[in-house]
């Protein structure tokens, strides 16, 4: 049972503010990066023939976070962020757990899984599926923690009183392309059932003349990290890498019950 609290009264003001949770903050840092190989998981550069004659140096879709969508291997982020020219999505394995070698197969030549963390998320793009000539990485990567414990943890509901609930509050988004600031970012909200929603978010309106000699966009923002909130977008064909520092705020404390009847 609640009863009314009294805010004239100094001790009412104190379980007021004590029935606020406390947040502590931390950062995610994570990174996006694009690769060429051939078959065999040797790399390639964007000029070469394999990738220029199949169409391939084109702008291909990330999707973060979305454990809902990881689940069932993207296929919303892929309706609402398709691939663009000659490539086809091939698959998503999170290393550690999967290698690139379920790809490529085992090989003398293969050098792109020398570039995979353990945790990392990462996407493969190809030409064809009956006869393969390039795959394309996009792999995900968290600076300390594994990305993908990250995101596959967001799916909990965390209502075991030990661990509270994700809030991204801000985002720091660098980029060593400044015209993929103008490429707009979707939030994809799937509900439980598969169906989905999209709202675009331009985070060019961010940018300040200070941005040019910091060559990051300072955003703001805030949702609940859970496994029903995607961010996907393109990384253009100029763009090779991509830096996000997400804000976090975490509930410490969550005070339920504060004055008694």
């Amino acid at each position: 049972m609640s009863r009314r609290v009294n805010h004239a009264d100094p001790k009412a003001a104190l379980v007021t503010k004590l029935a606020e949770p406390l947040f502590s903050k931390h950062s995610l840092g994570i990174s996006i990066n694009k690769y060429f190989t051939d078959v065999d998981g040797n790399l390639i550069k964007a000029n070469n023939a394999l990738v220029v004659n199949n169409n391939l140096n084109v702008d291909y879709p990330f999707w973060l976070f979305g454990a809902f969508d990881h689940l069932g291997g993207y296929a919303l982020g892929n309706a609402a962020l398709p691939p663009k020219g000659g490539a086809l999505y091939l698959s998503s394995f999170v290393n550690g757990v999967n290698t690139s070698y379920s790809i490529t197969q085992f090989s003398g030549f293969n050098t792109i899984q020398a570039n995979l963390k353990i945790g990392d998320i990462v996407h493969v793009f190809t030409n064809s599926f009956n006869a393969p000539q390039a795959f394309i990485w996009i792999v995900q990567s968290a600076e300390i923690t594994p990305l993908a414990s990250i995101v596959l943890n967001s799916m909990t509901t965390q209502k075991d009183n030990r661990l509270g609930k994700l809030y991204l509050t801000s985002m720091r988004y660098a980029t060593d392309n400044v015209l993929q600031w103008n490429q707009k970012l979707e939030f994809i909200f799937p509900d439980n059932i598969g169906d989905y929603r999209t709202d675009s978010y331009n985070p060019a309106i961010w940018r300040t003349p200070q941005t040019g000699f910091t060559n990051t966009l300072e955003i703001k923002l805030k949702f609940n990290l859970d496994q029903y909130i995607e961010i996907g977008s393109y990384l253009l064909a100029a763009t090779t890498t991509l830096d996000f520092n997400f804000t976090i705020e975490k509930i410490q404390t969550e005070l339920t019950e504060i004055v008694k009847p």
